[in-house]
């Protein structure tokens, strides 16, 4: 198992990175989202 690992050290190592990479994106648009429909709501609650 570590074998086949180390063996392909350098095509799993690119498949880790551009998995995190997609997840980091993906968690910064969430928030960026999450962050917005806060203010949003705020807004929408101080004009009432």
């Amino acid at each position: 198992m570590f074998c086949s690992c180390f063996c392909e050290f350098p095509y799993e190592l690119a498949v880790v990175r551009a998995w995190r990479d997609m997840l980091l994106c993906l968690t910064n648009v969430m928030e960026m989202k999450f962050e917005s429909d806060v203010i949003t709501n705020m807004s929408k609650f101080q004009i009432i």
